[in-house]
């Protein structure tokens, strides 16, 4: 009897050791889950998605039928390809991996979801499959972004991703932009949201229905923590710039109302702009406009004053360039009647340009590693017809050793035809110091044929 007694009571040891450990050991297993848990939550708060991942299939390798882990893993994914696809970058690795989240995605559609999590998925499947190239299915993407807006009609995402489908796909443009104005009231510190519909607006050249998306996404752009909003509150303050050049191009910036801002309001946006890009030529030269014209000479002085201590400044101008940076500054000058001998040189410097705007001189000319030439002439560039008219041969240059003469039309040099100045500069980098080339020149109507000799 005490045998027996003794053999049941081991049994019963043994069987309480082994739940014991079997207990010790799911708990381990709990803890070590959690952990990794946390792991990727605090990487997705670095916003190191790949991490995350990395850390969320560690944890769901202990509990592969945990469909919590799943769905997380799922959408963790999705996030870091929508990102850069969404965005515009280059992420063409992504593409093979695209089908096969599909499949996860739908799978995961089977499982007893809340609505909101339901929707989630279909939202983000519609804006995966739109990359799947491959198996791209228009009916089934708007049949993903409407049931989702079906099951959550107040979500933002769910408004903001069947609205831009629908402005996407041509199927309801009307519809599609005010679903995504909607968003935008229910979700406004979302530069995502922000940023692409105050694209579309860009696109549509309706500026003025831009510019609050844009300010509104830069105002918020501190608050972001995640990449893509990061790059969308950032971008937007490029954008900003470019919205400024491109109304201007649509309307002048010196208009009244322009942007339908009053000339206080404009000031506000332009220091905004030039705090973003203090040294882009472009904007100072838009901002310069609106401050002569607002005949707020000092402002204007300001912008312009760093271009115009450029040595090179004067110089440029009678080449043709900076022409209305110098009309701007004289106007400046003109106004307060200052410096009067700065003010004379930048009128003779535009007089200069346009005396000799329809000319070109050539004393020297030579490309990078390669010979220069003693060319001496000037063309005349009005003549449209075969060949360039010779205003001016220099003495000692190798055009007037060749017996070149004012009012020669130049028509072939070294058996090849010359029809403007461009084929003569593309063709001299070919030969070298001591080449002889023939010359062909109509004069008094007559063909005469000559010989260059290139010094």
């Amino acid at each position: 009897m005490w045998v027996g007694i003794i053999t049941t009571a081991s049994s019963l040891f043994y069987a309480l050791r082994e739940g014991y450990y079997s207990i010790q050991q799911r708990q381990q297993q709990r803890e070590q889950i959690r952990s990794y848990q946390q792991v990727a939550e605090r990487f997705m708060q670095m916003d190191n998605l790949t991490y995350a991942e990395q850390s969320l299939r560690k944890a769901l390798a202990l509990s592969p039928g945990d469909v919590e882990m799943q769905y997380q893993l799922f959408m963790l994914q999705a996030q870091g390809i929508l990102r850069d696809k969404e965005q515009g970058y280059d992420a063409a690795e992504y593409d093979h991996a695209i089908p096969n989240l599909l499949l996860e995605g739908y799978r995961l559609l089977q499982m007893p979801f809340s609505s909101a999590r339901l929707a989630h998925i279909m939202t983000t499947l519609g804006r995966l499959q739109y990359f799947d190239y491959a198996r791209s299915d228009d009916k089934g993407i708007t049949r993903l972004f409407n049931d989702a807006y079906q099951l959550t009609p107040d979500d933002p995402g769910a408004q903001f991703y069947l609205g831009r489908w629908l402005l996407q796909a041509e199927i309801d443009a009307t519809g599609g932009i005010e679903l995504m104005q909607q968003s935008i009231q229910k979700a406004p510190d979302n530069p995502l949201f922000l940023t692409e519909l105050a694209e579309i607006y860009m696109n549509k050249q309706q500026y003025a229905q831009a510019l609050p998306l844009y300010r509104q996404a830069i105002a918020i752009s501190d608050q972001q923590t995640e990449l893509g909003a990061i790059r969308a509150a950032n971008g937007a303050k490029s954008r900003l710039v470019q919205l400024l050049r491109r109304a201007d191009e649509s309307t002048p910036i010196d208009a009244p109302r322009f942007l339908q801002l009053s000339s206080e309001q404009l000031d506000a946006l332009l220091q905004q702009a030039l705090s973003f890009a203090p040294t882009n030529r472009h904007l100072q030269l838009l901002a310069a406009r609106f401050y002569v014209a607002q005949q707020n000479y000092l402002k204007a002085k300001k912008l312009l004053q760093p271009q115009l201590e450029d040595s090179e400044f004067i110089s440029l101008v009678e080449r043709g360039y900076n022409q209305l940076q110098a009309q701007l500054y004289i106007q400046i000058l003109q106004a307060t009647k200052a410096n009067p001998d700065l003010l004379r040189q930048l009128q003779d410097a535009i007089q200069y340009y346009h005396d000799n705007r329809d000319f070109r001189t050539l004393l020297e000319w030579g490309v990078d590693n390669g010979p220069r030439f003693k060319l001496g002439i000037r063309f005349d560039l009005r003549n449209k017809n075969k060949g360039i008219m010779v205003d001016q041969v220099f003495s000692g240059y190798s055009f007037a050793k060749a017996g070149i003469q004012p009012g020669d039309m130049l028509t072939s040099i070294a058996h090849r035809d010359i029809r403007d100045i461009n084929d003569l500069l593309r063709l001299l980098p070919n030969f070298t110091l001591g080449d002889e080339l023939s010359l062909q020149v109509i004069r008094d109507q007559q063909l005469q044929n000559l010989t260059l000799t290139l010094e």
